[in-house]
């Protein structure tokens, strides 16, 4: 048996794995609504990459690569939206983002403006004036993620949302009956084009303020139902806008991706599965090949 020392630990003979550059982003977080005030916007989805400059991993053949989903926006008064679902390459993980709060979302035993739900990758917007951290305690050796969430503020009477945190900055906070806009994501060049990715969600505020997504995939907060992330790329879903009644939806967060960058020598019949998946031929200077998957699928040969 071989073994490499990296962030993975591959056991197998020398054919068994390549390395690669990565970009992993997890689902972004579902943003906040369904109540009297304007809601917070879901989390970027936890991005981690290699590239450029990094240490890369290694992947083996028919190793199963996770995408993880985008979570569903609030739909029932009392009860959080989902946060995302983690993506991953071997051990190369990261977390999905966090809900967007609201003033009627309860966690477990009834606890308002619980932290499992609204940390992540990258936080949750908030609704009462609190901050959420991005990365998820529970998983306290991921770290360097997102950023969090913003902070929520009353408005006369009614309260606004605070913006989801996004891959690369905090999410706003509420200004009076305006919600948050989402913290901004982060650019990246693995598939030779700058592109962002990983943006918080727009929070909402009570009387049609809503608040625009952060670049990279965010969605917007209200006016009415929040905007949904944009898929593949682990933005945050849009806190709703109550007002006008009745209540709206929170946006659904976008699912995350992962990309994969070979030499040309180390994989010259690079293939992946299912077919949504695919390979670039010819990326860069030194013609590199491209894996993107935006489903969970594998790589079949190399």
């Amino acid at each position: 048996a071989t073994f490499k020392a990296s962030a993975n630990v591959i056991v197998g003979g020398e054919a068994d794995y390549k390395q690669a550059d990565y970009l992993v982003i997890s689902g972004g977080g579902g943003g906040g609504g369904m109540t009297s005030n304007g809601g917070g916007g879901g989390g970027a989805g936890g991005y981690l990459t290699s590239f450029p400059g990094g240490t890369k991993t290694y992947v083996a053949e028919n190793q199963k690569i996770i995408i993880g989903g985008g979570g569903a926006g609030q739909s029932v008064n009392g009860v959080f939206g989902a946060k995302g679902g983690c993506s991953s390459v071997g051990l190369i993980a990261t977390n999905g983002g966090g809900a967007g709060n609201s003033s009627m979302s309860f966690g477990p035993r009834g606890q308002q403006r619980t932290n499992w739900y609204m940390s992540g990758g990258s936080g949750g917007g908030d609704m009462f004036g609190g901050v959420n951290n991005g990365g998820d305690p529970n998983f306290p050796y991921i770290t360097g993620q997102g950023y969090h969430g913003g902070a929520g503020a009353p408005g006369g009477p009614l309260y606004s949302g605070g913006g989801g945190g996004g891959a690369g900055a905090v999410g706003g906070a509420g200004t009076g009956p305006v919600g948050g806009v989402g913290g901004v994501g982060l650019s990246n060049s693995i598939t030779d084009a700058a592109v962002f990715r990983g943006g918080g969600g727009g929070g909402s505020g009570s009387t049609g303020g809503p608040a625009a997504g952060g670049n990279g995939g965010g969605g917007a907060g209200g006016p009415t139902t929040g905007t949904p992330g944009t898929v593949n790329t682990g933005g945050g879903g849009g806190g709703a806008t109550p007002w006008p009644a009745p209540a709206d939806a929170g946006g659904a967060g976008g699912s995350g991706v992962v990309i994969l960058r070979f030499p040309l020598a180390d994989a010259p019949g690079l293939a992946v599965s299912p077919g949504s998946n695919t390979v670039t031929s010819c990326v860069g200077p030194a013609n590199d090949k491209l894996a993107t998957f935006t489903v969970t699928g594998e790589i079949t040969s190399f």
